[in-house]
């Protein structure tokens, strides 16, 4: 079996990461569910209830829609797809809700169905082709990382109460390719817990417990 990995920029502890401190990283899931720390922008569980209102198209290529996705954290996940064969995103602007030289923490669930190109998530200020130039992580969509969850996340300064946060798919890639996301996060960076990835690790350590318990309780039993 193999097991998870976790892709990051500095050297941190296997579980209950606090990555305040951390540049950027991508966390391979599945996770412990509701496990992690952060703050969802509006529309950004994907949940009902939570309007996908003011996600906005990027080039008129892309759209985004909401599914339903069990496997993954709540019921409903987004789901970003496009005509061509890559390279179009959708937005949100984050209206007055930062503070101008505080640290924050980018983060969000994402997963590619398609091969080609790499999933990103970034986020910037207005003015020119430099929108999204402040934070950014992504991961290449190929046969090892297909289809599969990952949870990536990114520190970064702003410099602007209103900044602009977009999902993103990288071409080449199938046309109509689906790409999904999950709790769109941007929390100040002292508050960010990752989520716990489910580790064969963790899973052979739980076992090893039960049998322990187990070997205790038939010892107890043979000594009554």
């Amino acid at each position: 079996m193999e097991m998870n990995r976790i892709i990051i920029s500095a050297g941190l502890g296997f579980f209950g990461l606090v990555v305040s401190s951390a540049q950027t990283g991508i966390i391979e899931g599945p996770f412990v569910p509701e496990s992690g720390q952060y703050t969802t922008v509006p529309g950004g569980t994907f949940e009902v209830g939570d309007s996908l209102a003011g996600w906005g198209d990027h080039n008129n290529v892309g759209s985004l829609t909401t599914v339903t996705s069990p496997a993954q954290r709540g019921d409903q996940v987004g789901r970003l797809s496009g005509w061509s064969n890559g390279n179009y995103a959708v937005h949100k602007s984050l209206d007055n809700t930062l503070t101008a030289g505080q640290s924050y923490v980018l983060s969000g669930f994402f997963r590619g169905d398609d091969l080609g190109g790499s999933v990103a998530v970034d986020i910037g200020n207005f003015g020119g082709q430099a929108w999204y130039g402040v934070a950014n992580f992504s991961h290449a969509t190929t046969q090892d990382t297909v289809g599969k969850w990952y949870f990536g996340y990114v520190t970064f300064t702003a410099d602007n109460p209103t900044m602009r946060v977009r999902l993103v798919r990288n071409g080449p890639t199938a046309t109509f390719a689906s790409t999904y996301f999950d709790d769109i996060a941007v929390t100040p960076a002292a508050d960010f817990v990752a989520p716990t990835p489910v580790t064969e690790r963790a899973t052979l350590l739980g076992l090893g417990a039960a049998l322990w318990g187990l070997r205790i309780r038939r010892a107890g039993q043979r000594r009554g």
